[in-house]
């Protein structure tokens, strides 16, 4: 499906470029909060629409709306997954790739009911 998106970047990743949410190292739990772990310890408040477990892993569902920084931003380079959401998954294991995000970028032609389904095929191995 053109709409589904998997990435993920190292924490020592750099780009000529803006990053975005498909620039995702990990997500960070500190004092009770989400945090979504970008290159070079950036890292930006999120506050996730719903939480999943699947394979023994939380997963965060996130909306555009879930990153909090942004909620007023008017113009720029964005980090949030827009309108249509999307899933930030840390995975188990040392190696260097330490999460995955997961974008819907259409959810009119993939349903939010969908993308999780599809979310909960996943398997996690180390």
């Amino acid at each position: 499906n053109k709409y589904f998106s998997i990435g993920g970047i190292t924490a020592d990743f750099t780009a000529g470029r803006s990053g975005y949410f498909l620039d995702f190292v990990k997500y960070l739990y500190e004092g009770s909060k989400y945090y979504h772990l970008m290159a070079l310890d950036k890292k930006w408040l999120v506050e996730p629409v719903k939480m999943m477990s699947v394979d023994n892993q939380k997963i965060l569902i996130v909306s555009g709306n879930s990153y909090v920084e942004e909620r007023n931003n008017i113009g720029g380079p964005t980090i949030n997954p827009g309108l249509n959401g999307g899933a930030l998954i840390n995975i188990p294991g040392t190696g260097e790739f330490k999460g995955v995000a997961v974008w819907n970028s259409d959810v009119n032609a993939l349903p939010q009911s969908n993308f999780e389904e599809i979310l909960t095929t996943f398997k996690f191995t180390q």
